[in-house]
This record gives structure tokens, C-alpha cells and sequence, in this order.
């Protein structure tokens, strides 16, 4: 006897197929999983792959895919594909909770075809209606699909539905994924113009190589403050005058810019991409993808040696700036 993953118990000695919600006491019925797919709005819907007709029992985490990817030319090249860890299947049976609290959370690296029946049901009953609140596994669940669709499918449907997950969910391990995968897929799509979606990136505190990017490829200065949050993402950059004297350090690293460039803001100086190093990084999160495409060498400005010297020294000149005057200040 053993419970295959759509949750049927298979009895292999009476040759009896026995649904495994006999066994649960938490449930208040079994319901059609077409019932559910019928409610699902058609903006979600589209972004969503399904399985009516393929045996769930046969799904596998993407063990036969293979993909390369190209962050420099753009190119991308897929020979075979598995069912992504978010395909529906139909087959698979649901059941509504009696209690949505006595439900288990779902693991870490979710598959659908993996899930409980009451666990199907609480994920397919969120994407009635997204702006529900829900365990953060049920939305990455739905984000590995949307990973794919960045890659292979309908992009610009996949990032807006992407962007809008970020408003409503507040998780860091999401909001770093998602962060970076618009960022490097819009790079390696060469959809430029939806870096002006992006631009709310700005407002983190502490930057990296995403932020960069937009601007690199909005052809868009870096501002003093800019500079410093940048600065406050290099570890071996002393941040006390940084953090301790705000306001006298930003005037100092204007002027700074204007002495040495003529100018109170910075311009990227990369003019061709291929100049910075590479490293490797996690992209994106759908555990079907192969290492080298989640985990993969992408350009980098805060990998690439000549650069963080280069902003080092313009910090180290604007500290000793900022020292003298405190200096001064006290005799």
C-alpha cells in the first residue's frame, strides 16, 4: 500500500483505488477542481499552466530540462521542457477545509502536483482572487510559473503580474527573488523600456547591482544620496561619517563631483556592458530550471574589481573630506 502524490492510496493487495480523504476528519467536502479553474479571473488564468489529460503521479521537478541562457547576446535556448512545479492538474482531487488553520503549511520547493487536497484547494481558492492574504508558499508556488513565462513565455504579462505581487506580499525571500529576476530578465529580453517600471527600486535603502542596471540602461545619473546607497552595499566601505554625519557628507561628495567631474551627479562610465566582470548569482527561483539558469554568471558592477575601487576611492576622498571639517569644526 502506499499514497501516490495525488493523494489516492492505492491498495495493492484488493486491486481497490481508495480516496485518501477517507482518512481525514478535517475536511467539509470534496469539490470539482473544474469549479475552481471556472473562478480563477482570465488575467490569472492565462498566466497558468494545466494539466487535464497528464498523470501527476509522473511529474518530475524538471530532471530532463535543458535550458541555456546568454546574459550578454540575449540568447536563449531550451531542448526539452518538463511540467513546471506549478502546472494544475485536474485529476488531482480537492477538498475544502473545515478549518484553514489545521491545514499544513506547504514545504519549501512546492510542486502542486505534491500538495494535499485541502492544500490545493486553499492555493487554487487564493487565485479567485489574488489580493487575498495567504502563506507565502502559495504565492511562490504561483511565481515559479511566472518565473518561466519571463523566460519562455508571455513576459510582459508575467512581470506586471510580478510587480503586482510585490505591492501586496510582504516576504524578503520574495521580494529578493522577484527583484532580481525582473531585473535580469529584462536584461537578457532586452525589454529596456520596463526598467521604468522598476524605477520603485529606487527607493531602497541599500543598493546593488539591480539598481545600477536601471540606471545604466536609463542612461540616468547617480545622485550623492544615490552614490551613498550604493556605498552602503560594499562591505569593506567604512559607513561611521556615512551614517554619523549624513547631511555633511552628502554636501562634501557633491562637491567632490564637481570638482573632479564638473558635475554634482555621476554617470556610469561602462559604455559597453562586455567590460564588467562576471559572477555568478541566483536569478530564479522555479526549482524545474537547471542550475546554470537559476544560479548563473551575469554581469556585475559590485563584483567587478576595477569598479568598487574606483567608488572606494571616491568614498575614501569624500571621508577624509568630512574628518578635516569635524576637525576644524572643534577648534
Amino acid at each position: 500500500m502506499f499514497i501516490s502524490k495525488c493523494g489516492v492510496i492505492l491498495n495493492t493487495m484488493n486491486n481497490i483505488d481508495v480516496p485518501a480523504l477517507s482518512l481525514h476528519n478535517h475536511y467539509v467536502e470534496k469539490i470539482d477542481p473544474q469549479v475552481m479553474w471556472n473562478k480563477i479571473p482570465p488575467d490569472i488564468k492565462k498566466l497558468l499552466f494545466i494539466s487535464s489529460d497528464g498523470n501527476p503521479a509522473n511529474f518530475t521537478n524538471g530532471s530532463s530540462i535543458s535550458i541555456s541562457i546568454d546574459f550578454i547576446t540575449g540568447k536563449i535556448q531550451v531542448n526539452t521542457l518538463n511540467d513546471d512545479p506549478s502546472t494544475i492538474f485536474l485529476k488531482c482531487p480537492l477538498a475544502i477545509p473545515q478549518n484553514i488553520t489545521s491545514v499544513d503549511k506547504i514545504s519549501y520547493y512546492p510542486a502542486y502536483a505534491e500538495l494535499q487536497p485541502e492544500q490545493r484547494y486553499l492555493y487554487l481558492n487564493w487565485l479567485t482572487d489574488i489580493s487575498q492574504k495567504v502563506d507565502t508558499g502559495y504565492v511562490f508556488l504561483f511565481y515559479y510559473g511566472l518565473e518561466r513565462h519571463l523566460l519562455l513565455g508571455q513576459f510582459e504579462e508575467a512581470f506586471d503580474m510580478i510587480s503586482k505581487l510585490r505591492s501586496q506580499v510582504n516576504n524578503k525571500s520574495f521580494q529578493s527573488y522577484s527583484k532580481t529576476a525582473l531585473v535580469f530578465s529584462t536584461i537578457l529580453k532586452r525589454k529596456i523600456d520596463f526598467f521604468d517600471k522598476l524605477t520603485i527600486l529606487y527607493n531602497d535603502e541599500i543598493w546593488g547591482d539591480e539598481q545600477l542596471f536601471i540606471k545604466l540602461y536609463k542612461k540616468e545619473p547617480l545622485s550623492p544620496i544615490e552614490i551613498i546607497k550604493v556605498l552602503k552595499g560594499i562591505p569593506t566601505v567604512n559607513k561611521h561619517y556615512i551614517q554619523k554625519e549624513t547631511e555633511i557628507y552628502t554636501e562634501k561628495l557633491q562637491q567632490l563631483l564637481i570638482d573632479r567631474y564638473g558635475s554634482p551627479v555621476l554617470f556610469l562610465s561602462v559604455s559597453d556592458i562586455k567590460c564588467l566582470a562576471q559572477k555568478k548569482r541566483t536569478i530564479f527561483a522555479n526549482i524545474s530550471f537547471p542550475v546554470d539558469v537559476s544560479c548563473c554568471k551575469v554581469p556585475t558592477f559590485l563584483g567587478d574589481k576595477k569598479y568598487v575601487e574606483f567608488i572606494s576611492e571616491l568614498h575614501n576622498a569624500c571621508h577624509n573630506q568630512v574628518k578635516e571639517c569635524l576637525r576644524l569644526r572643534k577648534k
